[in-house]
């Protein structure tokens, strides 16, 4: 069991915890954590003078205090501003992923295990001093044999079992919260840590971001003005990453500077926005925690991408999404905005629409006479998502990874040039992903798909629906119902249990009428009589079902 196995680990929490004003958390959740030592006086005393601070502010200091791990949750948090008020995710920006490096001598000893040879078999030269370090790793310049320039990233020592100790110990506070807090229903903590977990633990396998190097190497390869490194897969595993060595100035140092002539910086700009927009809509493959420190500015302004653990695949539906709404927005049209978050499904039990829609409108207003080119569409996303997180709406994790990589690029923009126009740059690849959505082909392979969709359900539905009308029969039927309490909701759910008959009796019909379709039967008019009238039969219940829902609707 987590809890015994890692005690240390969790006492240092629960100190870390009141330290920073939160012992009644820990009282809250103590008897889900009976082996949790209890706090000296000195702990408590410090912890009630910590409260002068805001909550937000002591939240930030305990991540820091806990390491790695906490850091990188609340690095992800800082991005989810559908999950975390504004307050926390101003103080989760300050989390710093710096720590001191390890030794050489450690990372020789790492290196060489993983290559199963000495240094010197492979490499020329490698810088003892590491020119970065990381929660997770640090990298080292090197030569190899033939002279090639390259990085060498590796992984800290010990680092997966910290970091798996500490997850599972984050499952175990997630348990307890769902228990004791009543707004995990909405957020779903477990949900959350499953999540970062998965994150975590491609971040932590370097042949995961070799293959996503390797993929958009591969995806840029004829771009002059991206590069991506070239991955040297004999020498990389799951702790050591080889790669080309990017040469160039950190895009972080020269918005820091802020020495960049007007015209570089325009240069800088378009070839950004263009790196990131060619991974979002022409390839549906993006690095989902682009920031400054992990962009190389080569001396000809090519952008150097590095650091590509976190890629995912987006889906055409997202894009479409997302597209839909940023038109929306555009359009200032506050209907089309609530009627796309309805059909990606992220409105919950909890939201108020006529509130949401309300509000909603009220924040279009504020830009309702900017011209499109003089509005912030990052600070404006980001407003949109703090005012779904106020009405308890819950985005899809890719969803939100598309955002942030809009936001940042946005925002980086305004900063480099800010007479960039990023809504008609963004437009243009919105209208082209539109158009080959639009074309045969793609709408082609939609309908095999649909077709392949429907093959399949036909094939499943007699077995399900057989298996839905034998526990009917035997009484084992459980239709689990959030009861509200009231005879307007019993009322509800008997309309609710009828159509649902109704609907199994229909479906019924037409199944019956399809398997019989190629038995022998007599023929009406070139038809199968007995199919026929079963459609007819089928189409009429249809057509007096869907009235019935209509009147239903009315009254």
């Amino acid at each position: 069991m987590a809890i015994i196995r890692d005690i240390g680990r969790l006492n240092k929490i629960s100190r870390t915890l009141v330290k920073h004003g939160f012992g009644a958390f820990i009282d809250g959740i103590s008897s889900h954590f009976p082996s949790i030592s209890k706090p000296t006086k000195e702990e408590i005393r410090e912890g009630e003078l910590s409260k002068q601070e805001r909550r937000a502010i002591r939240v930030r200091k305990v991540i820091e205090d806990l390491g790695p791990t906490f850091i990188k949750l609340g690095q992800l948090m800082s991005t989810r501003p559908d999950l975390v008020p504004d307050e926390w995710i101003k103080e989760f920006e300050k989390l710093q992923d710096e720590v001191p490096p390890f030794s050489y001598e450690e990372a020789k000893e790492i290196i060489e295990s993983e290559l199963g040879r000495p240094l010197k078999d492979v490499f020329k030269i490698i810088d003892r001093k590491p020119i970065a370090a990381g929660s997770l790793a640090q990298v080292h310049k090197a030569e190899l044999k033939d002279g090639t320039t390259v990085a060498i990233k590796v992984q800290r020592p010990e680092i997966q079992k910290i970091v798996a100790a500490d997850i599972r110990l984050m499952y175990e506070f997630a348990k307890s919260a769902e228990k004791h807090l009543r707004i995990s229903e909405l957020y779903d903590p477990v949900g959350i840590i499953s999540e970062f977990e998965y994150t975590m633990m491609r971040e932590l396998d370097f042949l995961n971001e070799a293959a996503n190097t390797e993929k958009l190497h591969k995806y840029f390869d004829d771009n002059p003005n991206v590069q991506i490194s070239k991955i040297y897969s004999k020498y990389t595993s799951k702790r050591v990453l080889v790669e080309e060595f990017i040469y160039g100035t950190p895009l972080s140092k020269l918005i820091e500077e802020k020495k960049l002539d007007v015209q570089r910086g325009k240069l800088i700009v378009k070839n950004l926005v263009d790196a990131y927009m060619k991974q979002i809509f022409d390839f549906r493959f993006v690095q989902v925690d682009p920031h400054s420190g992990n962009l190389i500015v080569k001396e000809d302004n090519t952008i150097g991408i590095i650091d590509l653990g976190m890629c995912t695949k987006i889906t055409s539906r997202t894009i479409e999404h997302f597209s839909a709404l940023f038109l929306g927005m555009m359009q200032k049209d506050v209907s089309s905005i609530v009627r796309e978050f309805k059909i990606m499904g992220i409105v919950t039990e909890e939201t108020k629409i006529p509130l949401y829609e309300r509000d909603l409108s009220d924040l279009i207003d504020t830009y309702a006479d900017k011209p499109l080119k003089d509005i912030n569409w990052g600070n404006l996303m980001d407003e949109l998502f703090q005012l779904s997180y106020r009405h308890k709406m819950r985005a899809p994790t890719e969803f939100m990874n598309l955002g942030r990589a809009i936001m940042f690029l946005e925002k980086s923009a305004r900063i480099l040039d800010p007479d960039f126009n990023f809504m008609d740059h963004a437009e243009n690849y919105m209208s082209s992903f539109i158009e080959k959505m639009a074309s045969p082909q793609e709408l082609a392979k939609q309908l095999i798909s649909n077709i392949q969709g429907f093959v399949r359900l036909t094939r499943d539905l007699p077995s399900r629906l057989n298996y839905l009308l034998t526990r009917l029969e035997e009484g084992n039927l459980t239709v689990q119902i959030k009861d509200k309490d009231s005879e307007e909701h019993l009322l509800m759910r008997q309309k609710a249990a009828n159509r649902i008959g109704f609907s199994l009796l229909i479906s019924s019909m037409i199944i019956s009428s399809t398997l019989i379709l190629f038995l022998e039967q007599p023929s009406f008019f070139g038809f199968p009589q007995y199919s026929l009238i079963g459609y007819i039969l089928a189409g009429l219940f249809g057509i007096v079902f869907l009235r019935w829902i209509i009147e239903t609707i009315r009254i």
